[in-house]
């Protein structure tokens, strides 16, 4: 979490400078939009993380580490659009296999007919 400070009042414009956990501080809005664009991978990574756990109704585990390394490289390849990634996520096996799991899920316990 960045700690910092924005203020605006009537007179002058919003002033803005945080400095990031990491160390690196900004002063602007210009500023942080390149600071964001600097770390594009890490907010690509973070941004498909977040829609996955969005489209698969849990929280992403380190063993979904390379399904996601996976979307963000096809991602890469095919020209790094928003539209792309939603579509990537939305044709991972791990989203398509979510209605699965869920409709086994909801299957009641066979019986054993033997007794």
């Amino acid at each position: 979490v960045a700690h910092g400070v924005c203020k605006a009042d009537q007179v002058e414009p919003v002033r803005c400078h945080a400095e990031l956990p990491n160390g690196r501080q900004y002063d602007g809005v210009a500023a942080f939009r390149q600071l964001l664009l600097e770390q594009d991978e890490l907010f690509v990574r973070a941004l498909t993380s977040k829609l996955l756990a969005y489209g698969t109704g849990r929280r992403m585990r380190v063993t979904d580490r390379f399904m996601i390394d996976g979307v963000t490289r096809d991602l890469a390849e095919r020209g790094d659009g928003f539209r792309t990634l939603v579509k990537l996520v939305a044709s991972s096996d791990a989203f398509l296999q979510t209605g699965t799991e869920v409709a086994k899920s909801a299957e009641p316990a066979a019986e054993d007919s033997s007794r």
